[in-house]
Protein backbone atom coordinates (compact mmCIF):
# COMPACT_ATOMS: atom_id res chain seq x y z
CA UNK A 1 0.00 0.00 0.00
CA UNK A 2 2.79 2.65 0.77
CA UNK A 3 4.83 1.74 -2.53
CA UNK A 4 1.06 2.24 -4.78
CA UNK A 5 0.89 6.03 -2.35
CA UNK A 6 4.08 6.67 -3.27
CA UNK A 7 3.81 5.63 -6.90
CA UNK A 8 0.58 8.00 -6.86
CA UNK A 9 2.54 11.22 -5.52
CA UNK A 10 5.06 10.87 -7.96
CA UNK A 11 2.95 10.45 -11.06
CA UNK A 12 1.01 13.61 -9.39
CA UNK A 13 4.52 15.61 -9.19
CA UNK A 14 5.53 14.69 -12.91
CA UNK A 15 2.03 16.14 -14.00
CA UNK A 16 2.44 18.89 -12.29
CA UNK A 17 5.93 19.97 -14.13
CA UNK A 18 4.19 19.66 -16.97
CA UNK A 19 1.37 21.89 -17.19
CA UNK A 20 1.58 25.60 -17.62
CA UNK A 21 1.27 28.06 -15.24
CA UNK A 22 -0.80 31.10 -15.52
CA UNK A 23 2.01 33.68 -16.02
CA UNK A 24 3.29 31.51 -18.35
CA UNK A 25 -0.12 31.50 -20.57
CA UNK A 26 -0.24 35.09 -19.85
CA UNK A 27 3.24 35.73 -21.60
CA UNK A 28 2.03 33.98 -24.60
CA UNK A 29 -1.34 35.44 -25.50
CA UNK A 30 0.64 38.95 -24.93
CA UNK A 31 3.26 37.70 -27.22
CA UNK A 32 0.78 36.57 -29.82
CA UNK A 33 -1.30 39.67 -29.07
CA UNK A 34 1.44 41.91 -30.02
CA UNK A 35 2.21 39.57 -33.23
CA UNK A 36 -0.89 39.69 -34.42
CA UNK A 37 -1.75 43.95 -33.93
CA UNK A 38 1.70 44.11 -36.04
CA UNK A 39 0.23 41.84 -38.88
CA UNK A 40 -3.09 44.15 -38.64
CA UNK A 41 -0.93 47.06 -38.88
CA UNK A 42 1.19 45.53 -41.85
CA UNK A 43 -1.97 45.00 -43.58
CA UNK A 44 -3.39 48.05 -43.28
CA UNK A 45 -0.74 49.88 -44.69
CA UNK A 46 -0.47 47.37 -47.49
CA UNK A 47 -4.05 48.40 -48.29
CA UNK A 48 -3.91 51.31 -47.72
CA UNK A 49 -0.91 51.15 -50.15
CA UNK A 50 -2.95 49.86 -52.37
CA UNK A 51 -5.74 52.04 -52.70
CA UNK A 52 -3.26 55.18 -52.80
CA UNK A 53 -2.00 53.24 -56.22
CA UNK A 54 -5.26 52.65 -57.60
CA UNK A 55 -6.60 56.33 -56.91
CA UNK A 56 -3.49 57.43 -58.74
CA UNK A 57 -3.82 54.63 -61.94
CA UNK A 58 -7.65 56.17 -61.66
CA UNK A 59 -6.44 60.30 -61.74
CA UNK A 60 -4.13 59.23 -64.06
CA UNK A 61 -6.29 57.35 -66.84
CA UNK A 62 -8.85 60.38 -66.18
CA UNK A 63 -6.32 63.05 -66.68
CA UNK A 64 -5.14 61.24 -70.40
CA UNK A 65 -8.14 61.07 -71.50
CA UNK A 66 -9.66 64.28 -70.91
CA UNK A 67 -6.23 65.32 -72.74
CA UNK A 68 -6.86 63.39 -75.69
CA UNK A 69 -10.02 64.79 -75.96
CA UNK A 70 -9.15 68.25 -76.16
CA UNK A 71 -6.49 67.48 -78.27
CA UNK A 72 -8.31 65.70 -80.71
CA UNK A 73 -10.41 68.52 -80.78
CA UNK A 74 -7.93 71.37 -81.23
CA UNK A 75 -5.90 69.64 -83.55
CA UNK A 76 -8.80 70.86 -86.05
CA UNK A 77 -9.71 74.41 -84.95
CA UNK A 78 -10.46 76.52 -88.40
CA UNK A 79 -10.51 79.72 -88.88
CA UNK A 80 -13.78 81.01 -90.40
CA UNK A 81 -12.65 83.79 -92.59
CA UNK A 82 -15.23 86.36 -91.51
CA UNK A 83 -13.90 89.75 -89.30
CA UNK A 84 -16.88 89.08 -86.92
CA UNK A 85 -16.47 85.93 -86.28
CA UNK A 86 -14.21 84.60 -83.06
CA UNK A 87 -11.90 81.15 -84.07
CA UNK A 88 -10.08 80.73 -80.78
CA UNK A 89 -10.80 82.09 -77.18
CA UNK A 90 -9.56 81.31 -73.94
CA UNK A 91 -10.69 83.33 -70.67
CA UNK A 92 -10.77 82.82 -67.08
CA UNK A 93 -14.25 83.63 -65.22
CA UNK A 94 -14.69 87.38 -63.99
CA UNK A 95 -12.99 88.04 -61.03
CA UNK A 96 -10.80 85.01 -60.92
CA UNK A 97 -7.32 84.92 -59.19
CA UNK A 98 -4.68 82.06 -59.64
CA UNK A 99 -3.81 80.07 -56.80
CA UNK A 100 -0.52 79.59 -55.54
CA UNK A 101 0.63 76.73 -55.29
CA UNK A 102 3.33 75.24 -52.63
CA UNK A 103 5.75 72.85 -54.35
CA UNK A 104 8.52 70.16 -52.90
CA UNK A 105 11.85 72.21 -52.45
CA UNK A 106 9.86 75.52 -51.81
CA UNK A 107 9.01 76.17 -55.80
CA UNK A 108 5.62 77.29 -55.90
CA UNK A 109 3.29 77.25 -59.15
CA UNK A 110 0.60 79.20 -60.66
CA UNK A 111 -2.78 77.27 -60.94
CA UNK A 112 -5.17 78.54 -63.42
CA UNK A 113 -8.61 77.62 -64.56
CA UNK A 114 -9.57 78.89 -67.97
CA UNK A 115 -12.42 78.66 -70.06
CA UNK A 116 -12.04 77.64 -73.97
CA UNK A 117 -14.13 77.43 -77.19
CA UNK A 118 -13.29 77.59 -80.75
CA UNK A 119 -14.68 76.75 -83.86
CA UNK A 120 -13.44 73.44 -86.52
CA UNK A 121 -14.71 72.90 -90.00
CA UNK A 122 -15.30 68.75 -90.49
CA UNK A 123 -16.39 67.93 -93.46
CA UNK A 124 -19.46 70.43 -94.90
CA UNK A 125 -20.00 71.38 -91.24
CA UNK A 126 -19.02 73.39 -88.65
CA UNK A 127 -18.38 71.92 -85.12
CA UNK A 128 -18.22 74.23 -82.10
CA UNK A 129 -16.66 73.19 -79.33
CA UNK A 130 -16.67 74.97 -75.23
CA UNK A 131 -14.39 73.59 -72.44
CA UNK A 132 -15.47 74.84 -69.02
CA UNK A 133 -15.01 74.54 -65.21
CA UNK A 134 -17.77 74.20 -62.97
CA UNK A 135 -18.91 73.69 -59.29
CA UNK A 136 -15.34 75.27 -58.42
CA UNK A 137 -14.39 74.48 -55.23
CA UNK A 138 -10.81 77.04 -53.45
CA UNK A 139 -10.05 76.74 -57.64
CA UNK A 140 -10.66 73.01 -57.87
CA UNK A 141 -14.03 72.11 -60.15
CA UNK A 142 -15.40 69.98 -62.82
CA UNK A 143 -14.49 70.08 -66.48
CA UNK A 144 -17.23 70.05 -68.77
CA UNK A 145 -17.35 69.79 -72.71
CA UNK A 146 -19.98 71.06 -75.08
CA UNK A 147 -20.72 70.88 -78.89
CA UNK A 148 -22.66 71.92 -81.30
CA UNK A 149 -22.76 71.43 -85.29
CA UNK A 150 -24.13 73.62 -87.73
CA UNK A 151 -23.19 74.51 -91.42
CA UNK A 152 -22.01 77.59 -92.58
CA UNK A 153 -24.52 80.04 -92.60
CA UNK A 154 -24.92 79.32 -88.77
CA UNK A 155 -21.07 79.77 -87.77
CA UNK A 156 -22.11 83.77 -86.59
CA UNK A 157 -24.75 82.37 -84.17
CA UNK A 158 -22.40 79.03 -83.28
CA UNK A 159 -19.97 81.63 -81.85
CA UNK A 160 -21.82 83.41 -79.84
CA UNK A 161 -23.69 80.55 -78.49
CA UNK A 162 -20.34 79.05 -77.04
CA UNK A 163 -19.23 82.98 -75.81
CA UNK A 164 -22.71 83.42 -73.67
CA UNK A 165 -23.18 79.21 -72.65
CA UNK A 166 -22.47 77.81 -69.51
CA UNK A 167 -22.71 74.72 -67.80
CA UNK A 168 -24.88 76.37 -65.45
CA UNK A 169 -27.12 77.79 -68.33
CA UNK A 170 -26.73 75.20 -70.79
CA UNK A 171 -27.46 71.38 -69.63
CA UNK A 172 -26.02 69.99 -72.96
CA UNK A 173 -22.85 70.21 -71.58
CA UNK A 174 -21.60 66.68 -70.50
CA UNK A 175 -19.00 65.77 -67.88
CA UNK A 176 -14.77 65.43 -68.66
CA UNK A 177 -13.25 65.03 -65.21
CA UNK A 178 -13.72 66.07 -61.71
CA UNK A 179 -11.31 67.14 -59.49
CA UNK A 180 -9.51 69.75 -62.32
CA UNK A 181 -7.11 72.47 -60.30
CA UNK A 182 -5.36 73.85 -63.18
CA UNK A 183 -6.52 74.32 -67.50
CA UNK A 184 -4.93 76.43 -69.46
CA UNK A 185 -4.26 76.83 -73.49
CA UNK A 186 -1.47 79.13 -74.16
CA UNK A 187 -0.65 80.36 -78.16
CA UNK A 188 2.32 79.49 -79.68
CA UNK A 189 4.15 80.63 -83.02
CA UNK A 190 5.90 78.74 -85.80
CA UNK A 191 9.30 78.98 -83.87
CA UNK A 192 7.97 77.86 -80.61
CA UNK A 193 7.45 81.37 -78.88
CA UNK A 194 4.78 82.52 -77.06
CA UNK A 195 2.44 84.94 -78.99
CA UNK A 196 2.56 87.80 -76.96
CA UNK A 197 1.91 90.79 -79.05
CA UNK A 198 -1.22 92.13 -81.25
CA UNK A 199 -1.71 91.78 -84.97
CA UNK A 200 -4.15 92.06 -87.53
CA UNK A 201 -7.39 89.37 -86.12
CA UNK A 202 -5.27 88.54 -82.69
CA UNK A 203 -6.02 89.87 -78.89
CA UNK A 204 -2.64 88.79 -77.78
CA UNK A 205 -2.08 87.50 -74.03
CA UNK A 206 0.01 90.20 -71.85
CA UNK A 207 2.22 87.52 -69.96
CA UNK A 208 2.57 84.23 -69.18
CA UNK A 209 -0.90 83.75 -67.22
CA UNK A 210 -3.00 85.22 -69.11
CA UNK A 211 -6.38 85.83 -68.24
CA UNK A 212 -7.94 86.24 -71.76
CA UNK A 213 -6.79 86.01 -75.38
CA UNK A 214 -8.55 85.81 -79.01
CA UNK A 215 -7.86 84.85 -82.43
CA UNK A 216 -10.61 85.90 -84.96
CA UNK A 217 -11.46 86.51 -88.66
CA UNK A 218 -8.45 84.04 -90.79
CA UNK A 219 -5.97 83.99 -87.81
CA UNK A 220 -4.95 81.03 -85.89
CA UNK A 221 -1.70 80.22 -83.55
CA UNK A 222 0.13 77.42 -85.56
CA UNK A 223 0.57 75.61 -81.71
CA UNK A 224 -1.31 75.26 -78.41
CA UNK A 225 0.22 74.31 -74.82
CA UNK A 226 -2.80 72.52 -73.24
CA UNK A 227 -1.67 72.14 -69.34
CA UNK A 228 -3.97 70.48 -67.00
CA UNK A 229 -3.83 69.31 -63.64
CA UNK A 230 -6.01 66.83 -61.84
CA UNK A 231 -6.46 66.38 -57.84
CA UNK A 232 -6.84 62.97 -56.13
CA UNK A 233 -10.21 61.89 -55.48
CA UNK A 234 -9.84 61.66 -51.74
CA UNK A 235 -7.95 64.97 -51.65
CA UNK A 236 -10.85 66.23 -53.62
CA UNK A 237 -13.45 65.52 -50.89
CA UNK A 238 -11.57 66.31 -47.95
CA UNK A 239 -11.76 70.14 -49.60
CA UNK A 240 -15.04 70.36 -50.64
CA UNK A 241 -15.59 69.55 -46.98
CA UNK A 242 -14.29 72.76 -46.33
CA UNK A 243 -16.71 74.65 -49.19
CA UNK A 244 -18.22 76.70 -46.60
CA UNK A 245 -14.87 78.09 -45.34
CA UNK A 246 -13.31 79.60 -48.20
CA UNK A 247 -9.59 80.47 -46.28
CA UNK A 248 -9.41 76.85 -45.19
CA UNK A 249 -10.30 75.34 -48.19
CA UNK A 250 -7.33 77.13 -50.21
CA UNK A 251 -5.13 76.85 -47.82
CA UNK A 252 -6.09 72.99 -47.60
CA UNK A 253 -5.33 72.56 -51.49
CA UNK A 254 -1.90 74.41 -50.89
CA UNK A 255 -1.10 71.76 -49.07
CA UNK A 256 -1.51 69.39 -51.67
CA UNK A 257 0.31 69.70 -54.61
CA UNK A 258 2.17 66.30 -53.67
CA UNK A 259 -1.43 65.15 -54.51
CA UNK A 260 -1.89 66.99 -58.26
CA UNK A 261 -1.12 65.45 -61.16
CA UNK A 262 0.26 67.70 -63.93
CA UNK A 263 -0.33 66.83 -67.77
CA UNK A 264 1.19 69.38 -70.83
CA UNK A 265 1.10 68.39 -74.50
CA UNK A 266 1.47 70.59 -77.82
CA UNK A 267 -0.74 70.10 -80.09
CA UNK A 268 -0.17 71.36 -83.68
CA UNK A 269 -3.30 73.13 -85.36
CA UNK A 270 -3.52 71.90 -89.25
CA UNK A 271 -5.69 74.34 -90.88
CA UNK A 272 -3.01 77.17 -88.91
CA UNK A 273 -1.35 79.62 -91.06
CA UNK A 274 2.67 79.76 -90.16
CA UNK A 275 3.62 82.92 -87.85
CA UNK A 276 7.53 83.07 -87.95
CA UNK A 277 7.95 85.45 -85.29
CA UNK A 278 5.97 86.26 -81.85
CA UNK A 279 4.99 89.79 -83.32
CA UNK A 280 2.25 87.03 -85.44
CA UNK A 281 3.45 88.42 -88.22
CA UNK A 282 2.65 85.68 -91.51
Amino acid sequence: MKTRRHFDLSRRRRFDRAAFSLIEIMVAVGLLAVIIVGLLAMFYQTQRAFRSGLAQVDVLEGGRAAMEMAIRDLQDVSASSETVITNLEARVPAGYAPLVLDLPGGDTNNATLQDLWFIRHFNDDWVGESYQISNAVAGVGTLYRLSVKTNRLGVSALADLLRTNSPVSNPNFMRVADGIAHFRVLPFDSKGLLIVSNAPGINAIPERSPTYYSFYSNSLPPYLDVELAVLEPKSVEQLRARANNPVAATQYLKQQAGRIHFFKQRVALRNAPQYFSVTSVP
